[in-house]
């Protein structure tokens, strides 16, 4: 069963842009509970860009389920349309820290530049012909695997990854080729990937968090705006416009709050909150199940 229901086969059907606004065939009930525009669906994108402001990273792991169950998006619109708002809440919540002042450029300028080569190479030539079972069942390791080293990282007494002298290094290069691809697939940022992979080239954690901020968003930009000059994928403004403004005033507060709040117990929380959102997609979309 591929995700998002009837609602998302039914818009699948609609390739072209012109039709891109029209009204979405979800129950009436379930569209005023989670309308952008309604407090649950504001809820949702401050929820999403505080995560983004807060740790650095972990706002896609909950943008493309939302789209996906509470807006009735397609898997393709709903990664396309995650990218926006991961994009927009990485730059609000990187503006918020302090800006590019708190980036190590030797390291992040050429980890950036791989990483959105990557992004829009895997959106043009190999996403549309993965299948879309295959790129949520990579979301849901994603997802799994980020709950786990969030929870690891949150610790006592847990170890920073052993850093290289700072400095660009060919592994350094994989781990930016590694983290566009899966951004372009599953609509996922990776923060959770660039941060600890900035830290393995010798960025202090500081620094690492904004860092990582500026490469998820050119990255997750790279890869939406390769998907829109394709020109096959709808992307529905009247959805992404509100979610996107919500997830901008997020990603903001949970910037200035990241000093004066506990680092462990967010990560803990969140950790949980990810393993609850991949248990709930494999519940809705193994067969047989939902």
């Amino acid at each position: 069963m591929l995700p998002g229901s009837s609602a998302a086969t039914a818009r699948n059907s609609r390739s072209s842009r012109s039709h891109v606004l029209a009204h979405r065939a979800l129950p009436a009930s379930l569209v005023a509970a989670v309308a952008p525009a309604s407090p649950a669906g504001a809820a949702l994108g401050v929820g999403i860009g505080g995560v983004l402001g807060l740790l650095g990273g972990g706002g896609s792991v909950l943008a493309l389920p939302a789209f996906l169950y509470a807006f009735g998006e397609s898997p393709t619109s709903a990664i396309a349309e995650s990218l926006v708002v991961v994009s927009l809440g990485a730059g609000v919540g990187l503006a918020a820290r302090g800006g590019a002042g708190r980036v190590d450029a030797e390291v992040v300028v050429p980890f950036a530049a791989i990483a959105v080569a990557s992004a829009a190479a895997t959106a043009r030539f190999v996403a549309g012909v993965v299948p879309a079972e295959v790129r949520l069942a990579l979301f849901v390791a994603f997802a799994l695997a980020s709950s786990a080293s969030m929870w690891a990282s949150a610790a006592p007494g847990a170890a920073a990854p052993a850093a290289e002298r700072r400095s660009f290094t060919a592994a350094a290069a994989a781990r930016a080729a590694a983290v566009g691809a899966f951004t372009a697939l599953i609509g996922a940022g990776g923060g959770f990937v660039v941060v600890p992979a900035l830290a393995l080239s010798g960025v202090p954690v500081d620094e690492a968090v904004s860092s990582a901020l500026l490469v998820v968003c050119l990255n997750a930009a790279a890869g939406f705006a390769t998907y829109w000059a394709g020109g096959d994928v709808a992307v529905h403004w009247d959805v992404v416009a509100p979610v996107a403004c919500a997830v901008a005033a997020g990603a903001a507060l949970g910037a200035r709050a990241s000093a004066a709040v506990d680092a462990r117990l967010t990560k803990r929380l969140f950790a949980v909150l990810v393993l609850v959102v991949g248990v709930l997609v494999v519940a809705k979309e193994l067969p047989g199940v939902s």
